[in-house]
């Protein structure tokens, strides 16, 4: 039987072996993984020029996540991703291009109509800088939880342990829902694995680097406050369905130690009464 099969099975040994942790209690999951590649851009910003912070944002580690396992119900994500510590392994590399872009862009409404004409890409089309990263590779431990939204755990025989050992089966075998990026889609990982199956990276130790800066954390979508226990009212306020979260970002020694998401999000939007 190889590691794949027993992963599927939860195996303690192979559980072992890769450093995944269960806690059946509160139904969540740890795991700690090594992905990396050639170049990346981790930058909020939406205009066309991007700047890269120095290090992947934590919502980027939770979409390479997500593209190597996901499960969706009525176009809702169940599986949440929390990056808990990021380390740099690979000394910090700027490099620039030039790339085309449109400087048009398409608004829609929340009923996802159209508010402007359609655009003339020729006409549009202009030049672009992207301050970018390259020679990357990250060290990162993740939490595994359940979004309670719209969810009957019972019903859907929805453990932890279920999806922690679908996503431990893909990554061991290599493969992925879709193509994990860097922070764009022509950027994509180009290693990716448990510490212990990537030699190469496994023992390395972070870099000597240090910063401080406000940071973007990710979105927190509607349909995680009630995971989070967030005040809905919220939305409204903000009028979309998607509330971007930043926070203040310390790296020590290569290292990036994140804050708890629901404290995070709760101090950053208010949490319900009830909570």
């Amino acid at each position: 039987m190889n590691d794949a099969q027993k992963i599927s099975k939860l195996d303690q040994e192979t559980m072992n072996k890769y450093g995944i942790e269960i806690d059946t209690e509160k139904n969540e999951a740890y795991f700690t993984f090594i992905f990396g590649g050639q170049f990346g851009c981790f930058s909020q910003s939406s205009g066309l020029d991007k700047t890269t912070y120095p290090v992947i944002t934590p919502s980027a580690v939770s979409g390479v996540c997500g593209a190597v396992y996901q499960k969706i119900i009525d176009r809702v994500p169940m599986i949440i991703y929390e990056p808990q510590r990021i380390e740099i392994l690979n000394p910090i590399q700027y490099h620039t291009i030039k790339l085309n872009g449109i400087k048009d862009v398409v608004v829609l409404t929340k009923n996802n109509k159209v508010t402007k004409d359609n655009i003339n890409v020729e006409e549009s089309r202009t030049q672009c800088t992207y301050n970018i990263l390259r020679d990357l590779s990250y060290r990162i431990k993740v939490k595994m939880r359940l979004n309670i939204h719209n969810t009957d755990v019972e019903e859907c025989n929805n453990t932890i342990q279920k999806h922690i050992a679908m996503f431990s089966r893909r990554l061991i075998k290599g493969t992925s829902a879709l193509k994990p990026c860097l922070g764009l889609s022509r950027f994509p990982v180009e290693f990716i694995g448990f510490s212990s199956q990537i030699e190469s990276e496994k023992d390395k130790q972070s870099i000597d680097f240090y910063d401080d800066r406000r940071m973007f954390y990710g979105y927190v979508y509607a349909n995680q406050f009630a995971t989070y226990g967030l005040d809905e009212k919220v939305l409204k306020e903000f009028e979309t369905d998607r509330i971007p979260v930043y926070f203040d970002a310390k790296i020590t020694n290569g290292v990036l130690d994140l804050p708890n998401a629901k404290e995070l999000y709760q101090n950053y939007l208010g949490a319900t009464s009830c909570q």
